[in-house]
């Protein structure tokens, strides 16, 4: 992992919405809630997160002033070109043929993997966004692309 890969977070200032970095995954909290400081401490976070990689639920306690690994995230949309053998054949920013991509396999994405097919099926111009984290590259999104200029 390459430390352009993180940003430095406060584990009081976390909040739902928030990625943070937990047991080596990249997650996005979806609730917090902070214990008072007891007799030998300072005050927890107490964190329940889901990994954006994996769907797994965690939860975990910081200390409030802990400073945390946050995961950059980037996201990017490209024309989708074809599917061969379950890899995306995308074009990237330079016209290039990006092709390293997999449908996406998780449940949640199921929806996006079934959008994708019947865009490529039918021969409609879309848009396939991905996410990229930790050198992981993920379609989580596809929409129809009403400003390509073969309409």
């Amino acid at each position: 992992m390459d430390s352009a890969d993180f940003e430095k977070i406060e584990a009081g200032k976390l909040s739902k919405g928030s990625l943070v970095m937990i047991n080596g995954n990249p997650c996005k909290v979806v609730k917090t809630s902070k214990a008072k400081p007891g007799k030998h401490g300072s005050a927890k976070m107490i964190v329940v997160a889901v990994g954006i990689l994996n769907d797994k639920k965690v939860e975990q306690s910081f200390g409030t002033s802990d400073l945390l690994d946050a995961p950059i995230v980037k996201r990017v949309e490209y024309p989708l070109l074809g599917i061969d053998d379950e890899y995306l054949q995308l074009q990237d920013e330079t016209g290039e043929q990006k092709d390293n991509i997999k449908l996406p396999e998780r449940d949640t994405l199921k929806n996006v993997k079934d959008q994708i097919l019947k865009f490529d099926e039918e021969e409609i111009q879309c848009l396939v966004m991905v996410m990229k984290c930790m050198g992981v590259e993920v379609p989580i999104a596809v929409r129809e692309d009403k400003d390509s200029d073969e309409n």
